[in-house]
Formats: structure tokens, C-alpha cells, sequence
């Protein structure tokens, strides 16, 4: 299964983005605290709403602010 992720979410005054593209791979999220890990994963899994970008798992887009899609 893959993973491209693309994402920008506003939190306050920060700007958080991330780019993930996985295939077989194990991928990681490393940081000093408070960085946004946790907000990048609650943003992947649907809890936070993005800004922009785009989620998609294997060739399924779950996100994608281009096409308007917001599943």
C-alpha cells in the first residue's frame, strides 16, 4: 500500500507542512516537541482539517483541495 501525502494546515500563527510519499517503505515522523508531529497525524487520519494539499492511499484521494475532494 502507498502513501502520498502533501499537506498545509494552519495552527495559530504556525504554518505546518509535510510531504510523504511511502511504498513498501516504514516512514517516521522525528522532531523536536512541539513541531507538529501530532498535528500532521491528526491531520492525516481526518481530526484536523487541512488548509491545502493532498491525502491519497494507493490511487484513492481522500483530500485533495485542487479537485475539491474532502472525504
Amino acid at each position: 500500500m502507498s502513501f502520498d501525502i502533501e499537506i498545509k494546515i494552519r495552527r495559530g500563527e504556525r504554518e505546518i507542512g509535510a510531504r510523504i510519499e511511502t511504498g513498501e517503505r516504514v516512514v517516521a515522523l522525528v522532531g523536536p516537541s512541539g513541531i507538529g508531529k501530532t498535528s500532521v497525524l491528526h491531520a492525516i487520519a481526518g481530526l484536523l482539517e487541512l488548509d491545502a494539499g493532498r491525502i491519497a492511499v494507493g490511487v484513492d484521494a481522500l483530500f485533495d483541495s485542487e479537485r475539491g475532494i474532502h472525504l
